[in-house]
């Protein structure tokens, strides 16, 4: 999808697109999430959709597409149809959500809903498939959406007319935090497990 088909998804279909994209993004499909608050954000700032609305319904999506994710995640924990769901996942990503769940819980679930979203999906189906406790879980995850939304709403607001830029640019720098955090824990963990032999 084009930044222009965006555009024009959330003119024809309002906030309800907007909720529906954060849902499923939030379960791992390949939606432009980030292209779309984006898109909103541009919308709100020309008077064509509604700032808050737009703001809450892509929050309710989000946390509606965690929820979703952390129970189901949560009731296929050990089956065989978990073990596929995982071996669908880019490779090693279910196994630093799982570290990043044992060592971090909470903060981890806060951080990756919007400074390593790109492993957000896979810290909600590993949070619910360790049957992390809910009210932790659903706290953090309603905080980082809150962040991660807010953020991209207003770079669409503000920089309406280079929405498509921004959005290539911003994916861009998430992956390369993501995988920079992600050098700097498996140096931390060697260099830990080093010490102790």
């Amino acid at each position: 999808m084009t930044a222009d088909d965006i555009l024009a998804l959330i003119r024809d279909w309002g906030v309800p697109a907007l909720a529906l994209g954060t849902f499923l993004s939030c379960l791992a499909f390949p939606v432009p999430a980030t292209l779309l608050l984006l898109a909103a954000g541009g919308l709100a700032a020309g008077g064509e959709l509604s700032l808050a609305g737009a703001t809450l319904a892509a929050w309710l999506g989000a946390v509606a597409g965690d929820q979703a994710g952390y129970f189901l995640a949560r009731a296929l924990a050990g089956t065989k149809v978990a073990a596929r769901l995982a071996g669908k996942a880019p490779a090693g990503s279910m196994d630093k959500a799982r570290d990043a769940i044992e060592r971090r819980g909470g903060t981890a679930v806060f951080l990756s809903r919007w400074f390593l979203s790109p492993l957000s999906p896979y810290v909600t189906f590993a949070a619910g498939a360790a049957r992390m406790n809910w009210p932790r879980y659903t706290l953090a995850g309603a905080a980082g959406e809150a962040i991660w939304v807010g953020m991209y709403i207003a770079l669409g607001w503000v920089f309406t007319d280079r929405i498509a830029e921004v959005s290539g640019t911003a994916g861009k720098v998430a992956w390369a935090i993501t995988g920079l955090v992600v050098v700097v824990l498996i140096g931390w963990a060697i260099s830990r497990r080093a010490a102790r032999e």
